[in-house]
């Protein structure tokens, strides 16, 4: 009886600890998580200024362009 009683506080923990490892691991992956997101986020508002930014040099050239070639 008492090997039982011993057996089973054994396993009691160690699946007590198997919970905790696992809600662990799982607040984990949702911190990764939103850091990836969150970096995403960031990548697609960068990559948005740099179109914006070269559209806009892009548009001074050619207007650099039709300056010059009404002085020749």
């Amino acid at each position: 009886m008492e090997y039982k009683k011993r057996l089973l506080a054994k396993e009691q923990a160690l699946e007590l600890a198997h919970k905790d490892k696992v809600a662990d691991f799982k607040s984990q992956v949702e911190e990764i998580k939103s850091g990836f997101d969150r970096r995403v986020q960031d990548y697609k508002q960068q990559l948005a200024d740099f179109q914006a930014n070269n559209e806009a040099v892009e548009a001074l050239k050619k207007a650099h362009a039709k300056e010059l070639a009404a002085h020749v």
